[in-house]
């Protein structure tokens, strides 16, 4: 290896400057889960010009491309989510979404353009480097459903790695820094939606039997016991509602309410146990009211 290839910045400021203009451009231009149809032509695109090969992506929405360095070694796997979220931004920078109800607001967008970054910085130093480098660009991660779709359709049939890398940027973190740890680092997340239905009816005649605003709040007050004591090495597992939804009026008792929220836990042990104290939660509100 010559002096000149030794010392090399990694990455170079021109990787570092385009990842910049790349997450800007995908901030700008926020699609939900698979309806990330201009992400993906995009995408697709910008691997096309770095030269590497695009590979059939199982899902519409996506993208998949591989390096193979020529030499031989492992392959390894690289993973970016690609969709963003149903908020309104009101950030104010100059990249502000430019989609009414969209926003990159989980960081997916700087996760797509890091990956493009690690690519070219990859091909740069090509002859450093052994092996094949699989780059999985992910839809619908906020949903929970990507992953499984790209692999239930055959994402991993001809290219097993024999690693995979994904990363998660956080805003309590500086930049340049990297944190990483043997075994768990972040939990796994369950969605949960519970619909409560009852007879509806006028406000001052409602009492608290069939009341699904009074179930509700029963429900949502108490979710925190679902998780109380459930931990892994110190850190709480965790439960949030995020969102409440009826039609009901300042003085209709609507006949359902919907209640949304997540579930986030670190074993197969600690989730079927919070699932448990879930589903007994229902069971203690339904006999309530």
């Amino acid at each position: 290896m010559s002096d000149d290839h030794a010392t090399t910045p990694l990455p170079s400021k021109s990787v570092l400057d385009d990842v910049v203009d790349l997450r800007r451009h995908f901030h700008k231009h926020p699609e939900v889960s698979f309806s990330e149809q201009e992400t993906s032509r995009y995408l697709k695109d910008r691997l096309r010009e770095l030269g590497l090969d695009l590979l059939q992506c199982p899902t519409e929405t996506g993208a998949v491309a591989l390096l193979d360095t020529g030499r031989p070694g492992k392959t390894v796997m690289l993973r970016a989510d690609i969709d963003a979220l149903p908020i309104h931004e009101e950030s104010g920078v100059d990249f502000q979404s430019r989609i009414d109800g969209r926003m990159h607001a989980c960081g997916h967008d700087a996760h797509m353009a890091i990956m493009i970054g690690v690519a070219r910085t990859l091909i740069d130093r090509i002859w450093d480097v052994n092996g094949k480098y699989l780059f999985v660009f992910q839809p619908a991660e906020e949903i929970v459903e990507g992953a499984k779709a790209m692999i239930a359709r055959g994402l991993l049939d001809d290219h097993r790695p024999d690693s995979v890398i994904g990363l998660h940027i956080a805003s309590f973190m500086p930049s340049g820094t990297v944190i990483t740890r043997p075994g768990l680092l972040w939990a796994g997340s369950d969605a949960f939606d519970v619909k409560f239905s009852g007879p509806g009816g006028h406000g001052g005649m409602m009492g608290r039997r069939g009341n699904v605003l009074a179930a509700q709040a029963f429900f949502v007050e108490r979710l925190h016991t679902v998780v109380e004591g459930l931990e892994h090495e110190g850190v709480q597992c965790h439960t949030t509602v995020g969102n409440i939804a009826s039609d009901g009026a300042w003085n209709i008792v609507p006949r359902g309410v919907l209640v949304q929220g997540s579930l986030r836990t670190f074993n197969d042990t600690l989730r079927e146990q919070a699932l448990d104290r879930l589903h007994d939660l229902l069971r203690e509100t339904e006999s309530e009211f």
